[in-house]
């Protein structure tokens, strides 16, 4: 049962977000849902902003709320807009949320990244997914892409490769592992 959990929810609109969101409030949640479109089911509150911006990221950021149980990063696109707003979308957006907010989760808080099978190549690609996922913030991924030369049409697999080897990563850092003093 998740009664009295608030839960946020990205790429809450449509497809797999859509389905958590509804699932996830009838066990009870309180979900507060972010994507670029509207939601078509009323939800305890919505952000409307582009995660694959860092201008979009601040705005989410700034309106979450200062305490929150959960964070489901769902959001997604399938890779035919293009490498760089893909990449922007599925990764780099999804980790400039995750980090920003990772305070604000009560303590027992998760993360949730959903990736795919098409990411399970990050092992053979180890090299190429170190150095994506060890660009800071947005980078300039018309050069990255470029200097690993990347084509539009690997862009989705790379993007889950990129979340699958960072949320790895990501489960040891301090930033995801210490109680947060507020919370006691």
């Amino acid at each position: 049962m998740l009664l009295g959990r608030t839960i946020v929810i990205t790429g809450i609109s449509s497809g797999i977000g859509a389905r958590v969101g509804e699932l996830a409030q009838a066990l009870g949640a309180d979900i507060i849902g972010v994507d670029i479109n509207e939601p078509t089911r009323p939800l305890d509150a919505f952000i409307k902003a582009d995660i694959g911006s860092p201008q979009g990221v601040a705005e989410i950021v700034q309106t979450l709320p200062r305490r929150f149980d959960a964070l489901c990063n769902v959001a997604g696109v399938s890779g035919k807009i293009g490498a760089a707003r893909t990449l922007a979308i599925n990764f780099y957006g999804l980790r400039e949320l995750t980090e920003s907010v990772a305070p604000r989760l009560r303590e027992g808080g998760a993360v949730v990244n959903v990736a795919s099978i098409a990411g399970y190549g990050w092992r053979a690609n180890l090299e190429r997914a170190k150095a994506f996922v060890g660009a800071a913030g947005f980078p300039d991924l018309a050069e990255l892409l470029a200097v690993h030369q990347v084509p539009d049409g690997e862009a989705y697999p790379l993007s889950k490769e990129l979340l699958l080897l960072w949320t790895v990563r990501a489960a040891h850092r301090p930033l995801f592992k210490k109680e947060c003093e507020s919370t006691r």
